[in-house]
């Protein structure tokens, strides 16, 4: 199946490429641990993939970034996983304990859309910026 991202997700990456010249793009579309569940990292039944994990570097701060999104979320965003905490659409993105398996304590995990993981229907092609920079 053909797949592409969400192109909010497309925009949240250039705007840190531009910004952060060196971060650190970890990828969207999931691996075969990925493929076996449900995910954001999977295209969705519109080949969609609704999901972007972002590492450090360049003088980006993941963890200050997932609390600037949170705190000023784009309109397609969904949820942010970062360092064992959760902010989620349906909770008005305030953080909660996240207890997966991966405390995303060394990259933060961005999703977006609405719906089940790997299900996500619209809104995720929004091409308002995201608020990435510091206030």
């Amino acid at each position: 199946m053909a797949w592409r991202n969400a192109y909010t997700i497309d925009k949240l990456k250039q705007q840190l490429d531009t910004t952060y010249p060196g971060w650190s793009f970890l990828g969207t579309k999931g691996d075969a641990a990925h493929q076996a569940v449900p995910s954001d990292h999977n295209p969705n039944a519109a080949g969609v993939v609704t999901a972007i994990d972002i590492g450090g570097g360049g003088g980006l701060n993941i963890h200050q970034l997932a609390g600037r999104l949170a705190s000023n979320p784009h309109p397609d965003l969904k949820y942010i996983i970062s360092n064992k905490r959760i902010a989620e659409w349906q909770y008005g993105f305030k953080w909660r304990a996240y207890n997966g398996s991966d405390p995303h304590d060394t990259h933060i995990h961005v999703s977006v859309g609405r719906g089940s993981d790997g299900q996500s229907k619209q809104p995720y092609d929004d091409k308002t910026n995201w608020a990435i920079k510091p206030e």
